[in-house]
């Protein structure tokens, strides 16, 4: 029973944190790590990252089929930058693990970073709803449920920049609400808040539309300012709060209806104490110090972007809007192969909630409205709308914090109080809504653990070994990639294209199938021959040598945990780091950087045999022979292993 009132009072006084915290120890618990780098777009971030920590560059090389190329022997990573930055630790820890233990794989140490910005996410989502009127309970409950009931909860074990976008966003709106909220401003607080706003620009550009309407929110006031005097402190500050004496303290925490009725009470904007101290009003100083941090990393996405593009906004210059909008619109949101309320149904109770925030405050509103439609309304028509080799709609899952807020805050006593009921109804509705949103939280939960104990690198994986099969002209409209046409006209898709488009093959059955034959205890060659009774059937073919990936995806279910693949070494495992290494060689010959690429072959020859790489041991030995060490090309020729890739 203490134990009970001790958890109960954590939650009411730190609901965000314990939110952040809950998060961290679950994913340590549910992630499976062998399948980080699995997918080329994480190894070309994490290259890189590679050169970043290595070298001081951000280069890659031009072994990608998307990569820009702006200038001779110049190649870049097309996607944010911020990504790569935050993975130098990662790559910075796995040079160091290859050194003292080079039998281990250095996924584990990429996951964690996901697992960290996943908690991240988790925390702001939880921190933006308390400030808006959430009761702490329904606080803490967004930040976990925005990762388990949600398809983010399988992105832990994937090198995708979705956590990082999902978490940067989540804390620039978490930035802003504080700053709008505030009532006394510290001048480093202001010039913070603004990097932390603007910082989402650098994990992706098109994350700008959100960005704008956060930096708008903190901007744009209920009220215009008025700004009284600072009035000196009686007596000893000690046991005092640090508020300005003339601001209640109903005007500096969230109000019964969620929103104050502007920052720093009534009187307008917040105040910056130190500067009125100094004779310069707050209401001109703050502004100009959020700015000026907001400037911060927009100006270091535009020098990023001209080095590697030659252009604002042109990562993804060769590719467009081809696809029919309003179909990847439905495909998106009602469908089941991608649609987010098969994959997040909580978030059907965010249109109350966001109907009562826009009641309170429309800035507010506005802003939520915006950070939810414009990766929506931009994937939709997008050629890739699917994202992919992914699990549910990825390219729109930065929307879900902002999905998942005013759940919080529409469910909370206060928001709940305001829909104008008598004392009966009111409680109906508030046993209504509490059973409603447990059934829709269990369904995400218990939909999205299928994505997370059966990582999506894996079922595409198996998937790439089924052979192509018909599909309708009318359902492959707008996908001419991965389409074939047959001698009698007819249409064949991939078979990882049909996980996006056929209603048999959507991805919730093939997981759960994979999970069910799996836990059967039947032999992966058995069941994969025998395949799923399916239209069109989903027959694997297991390789002669499968890749570590595929043998993951379909050996006998283990519970995936972090580590996991530490405990129970596989010399043929997914190694980003290595596959990382490798990228960065091949660009140092490109740029006929022998002895660089020769330094980067050499260090794996202290490996253990299973974990070298043919291949790029092989371009040690051309390097070497180029600078003249017969020795070294001749030693890194006997080393190499019979194999098909850096790792598989």
């Amino acid at each position: 029973m203490l134990q009970n009132h001790a958890m109960l009072e954590v939650i009411r006084k730190r609901p965000a944190l314990l939110s952040g915290l809950t998060v961290f120890v679950a994913l340590l618990l549910t992630t499976d790590d062998r399948f980080f780098g699995a997918i080329p777009d994480e190894i070309q971030m994490a290259s890189s990252a590679v050169a970043l920590s290595h070298f001081g560059e951000i280069g890659v090389s031009s072994n990608w089929a998307y990569v820009a190329h702006p200038r001779e022997g110049e190649w870049f990573s097309r996607y944010g930058f911020l990504q790569s930055l935050v993975l130098v630790p990662s790559t910075l820890a796995a040079r160091f693990l290859s050194v003292a233990a080079p039998a281990l794989v250095s996924g584990p140490l990429f996951s964690l970073l996901q697992i960290f910005l996943l908690s991240a996410a988790a925390l702001a989502t939880s921190l933006a709803a308390r400030s808006l009127g959430s009761s702490p309970g329904n606080a803490f409950a967004s930040g976990v449920l925005l990762i388990f009931s949600t398809p983010l909860w399988a992105y832990s074990s994937a090198g995708y920049s979705e956590p990082l976008q999902t978490a940067s966003l989540a804390l620039s709106f978490a930035a802003a609400v504080a700053a709008r909220n505030q009532a006394e401003q510290e001048p480093w607080k202001a010039f913070g808040r603004g990097i932390v706003i603007g910082l989402p620009l650098l994990a992706k550009s098109s994350l700008c539309i959100p960005v704008a309407s956060f930096l708008l929110l903190t901007l744009l006031q209920d009220h215009p300012p008025e700004m009284p005097a600072r009035k000196k402190r009686q007596g000893s500050s000690k046991g005092k709060s640090r508020r300005d004496p003339g601001t209640s303290s109903a005007n500096t925490s969230p109000s019964p209806t969620g929103l104050l009725p502007a920052p720093g009470g009534p009187q307008g904007r917040a105040r910056c104490p130190r500067s009125q101290a100094k004779g310069i009003p707050g209401s001109i100083l703050w502004p100009r110090l959020l700015l000026a941090g907001f400037v911060l990393p927009c100006a270091m996405w535009a020098a990023l972007e001209f080095h590697r593009f030659g252009k604002l906004l042109g990562g993804y210059e060769a590719e467009g809007f081809d696809y029919p909008f309003f179909t990847g619109l439905l495909r998106l949101t009602v469908f089941p192969n991608k649609g987010i309320l098969f994959y997040a149904p909580l978030t059907l109770l965010a249109v109350p909630g966001l109907w009562l925030l826009f009641r309170r405050n429309r800035v507010v509103s506005l802003s939520l409205g915006i950070a939810i439609l414009s990766p929506l309304v931009l994937a939709a028509g997008w050629w890739a709308w699917d994202g992919q080799a992914a699990w549910g709609p990825r390219l729109v899952l930065t929307a879900l914090p902002f999905l998942f807020v005013p759940v919080a805050v529409g469910l909370s006593e206060a928001g709940l109080s305001e829909a104008g009921l008598s004392e009966a109804g009111l409680s109906n509705a508030r046993g209504i809504a509490r059973r409603a949103a447990i059934l829709l939280a269990a369904a995400g939960i218990g939909v999205n653990s299928m994505g997370a104990l059966q990582p999506f690198a894996g079922v595409y994986a198996a998937a790439s070994s089924v052979p192509a099969a018909p599909i309708p002209l009318a359902r492959a409209a707008g996908t001419p990639y991965e389409i074939e046409q047959g001698p009698d006209g007819t249409l064949y898709a991939t078979a990882p294209h049909h996980l996006s488009l056929t209603p048999a093959w959507t991805p919730l059955r093939i997981h759960a199938l994979f999970l069910l034959r799996r836990m059967s205890g039947t032999a992966p060659e058995e069941w994969l021959a025998r395949g799923f009774a399916l239209d069109p059937p989903f027959r694997a073919t297991m390789p002669v040598q499968p890749k570590a990936v595929f043998r993951a995806a379909v050996s006998p279910f283990r519970w995936p945990f972090w580590g996991r693949s530490w405990l129970s070494p596989d010399g043929n495992a997914v190694d980003p780091y290595l596959d990382a290494l490798f990228d960065q060689a091949l660009r140092a010959a490109e740029t006929k950087n022998w002895h660089r690429a020769g330094r980067l072959a050499q260090g794996t020859l202290s490996w253990p045999a299973n974990r070298r790489s043919a291949f790029f041991l092989k371009v040690g030995e051309d390097a070497a022979r180029a600078i003249g060490d017969l020795e070294l090309a001749a030693k890194m020729e006997k080393a190499a292993p019979r194999s098909d890739s850096p790792s598989n």
